[in-house]
């Protein structure tokens, strides 16, 4: 699959994003996770979508549901497949050190870039996975790109991933999965939340979004 994708960004860079929405629905499978969508990020516009993050198979499912042209922003330490490194280049995935503030203030600034060029930018603000099944508190720097570029933020909640594989397992214990998607926040109220309120107002939305574990 890497080397076909590979070839994909090369010769039909337009076709890469179905083909890799495709490609994450068939990991999913491959995962035993029975994946149910509800909901979807719109197709009019340019969204910054966020989603909790307790499993690497959300690496997966949140580009599965994202329509059009779209990048995410992943921990540079996680870009270093070679394969890999191409592709992720074509879709303008941003590279982010958590340790580094000066350089993770300028991969933002990419991010912002792509936004600005019609790409959808998914960010799982957590920075990292949760241990508990619990989520982590979120980090700032998100909260500051969509004030900045006043991108609407969809929120997504996801259900179940933890159960299938969390990050302390080695083993994938096939399961259902729950994705859902929420109503965009319009940037209209950023001003009034402010950085501090929009990130607690988005944190909300995902908690209740994820909810139980689906049955």
């Amino acid at each position: 699959m890497c080397s076909g994708l590979l070839l994909l960004a090369l010769v039909r860079p337009g076709a890469l994003y179905g083909a890799v929405r495709s490609g994450c629905r068939l990991i999913l499978r491959a995962t035993g996770a029975r994946v149910t969508f509800e909901g979807e990020v719109p197709r009019e516009g340019t969204f910054i979508v966020m989603a909790n993050h307790s499993s690497f198979i959300d690496l997966f499912l949140v580009p599965a549901i994202l329509p059009g042209r779209y990048t995410g922003v992943m921990a540079e330490e996680m870009m270093q497949v070679p394969l890999l490194l191409p592709v992720l280049r074509r879709l303008r995935v941003v590279p982010i050190v958590r340790e580094q503030f000066e350089r993770a203030v300028s991969s933002l600034r990419m991010a912002e870039d792509a936004l600005r060029d019609g790409y959808h930018v998914a960010i799982l603000p957590e920075g990292t996975r949760t241990t508990t099944g619990q989520m982590l508190p979120f980090k700032s720097g998100p909260f500051y790109m969509a004030l900045h570029t006043r991108a609407p933020i969809v929120p997504v909640g996801i259900t179940g991933a933890f159960e299938l594989k969390p990050k302390d397992r080695w083993t994938i214990d096939p399961g259902p999965v729950r994705v859902r998607i929420g109503a965009p926040i319009p940037p209209e109220e950023y001003e009034a939340l402010g950085t501090a309120g929009l990130k607690e107002r988005v944190r909300a939305e995902i908690a209740a979004l994820a909810g139980p574990a689906p049955p």
